[in-house]
């Protein structure tokens, strides 16, 4: 089940996605890679965090909702 796998990898595994997806968009000419942002909130937050860790692909990074 894709639960379970996600249950057991929340970042990485949907990470892994949007990362493929940017690096898609790159190479097909729809985004211009020198002027990429990420920005999420509440769970989102997580994903831009994690991205920004794996990946330098990213100018700017906002993360919204943390934890007070």
């Amino acid at each position: 089940m894709l639960f379970n796998k996600i249950r057991h990898r929340p970042l990485s595994l949907p990470g892994k996605d949007i990362l493929y997806s940017v690096d898609s968009f790159v190479n097909d000419g729809i985004v211009n890679p020198q002027r990429l942002a990420v920005a999420g909130y509440s769970y989102d937050r997580f994903l831009t965090n994690w991205s920004i860790t794996q990946a330098n692909r990213f100018d700017v990074a906002l993360s919204g909702s943390m934890v007070q």
